[in-house]
């Protein structure tokens, strides 16, 4: 299998199991387990950053609950990193000379 075949099988899988994961866990815990799995991905949507959030909120250890949060903080920092250095534009190598 190469590159772009297992790119695509990725993201059947993916768009398969999302509505599944999303409706067929209830547990807190296990629900959010289950979608940062995705986010870890890199093929989360708005969406599924929010349920995450919300299903963080629902795990009542608050040790974990704390882990969890600080997880998703973690990967939101790192998908705007992500989004920033896409949206960049490159920085010339060069930088003009000043003359006075």
């Amino acid at each position: 299998m190469d590159n772009n075949q297992a790119a695509a099988l990725r993201d059947k899988i993916l768009a398969e199991i999302q509505p599944l994961m999303i409706d067929g866990v209830n547990d807190g815990s296990d629900k959010f387990d289950l979608l940062m799995r995705v986010i870890q991905t890199g093929k989360a949507t708005n969406e599924m950053f929010s349920r995450a959030y919300e299903s963080a909120k629902l795990i009542e250890d608050k040790e974990e609950k704390l882990d969890a949060l600080l997880a998703l903080l973690d990967e939101i920092d790192l998908n705007s990193d992500q989004s920033v250095e896409k949206s960049s534009l490159p920085v010339s190598e060069s930088e003009p000379s000043v003359q006075a």
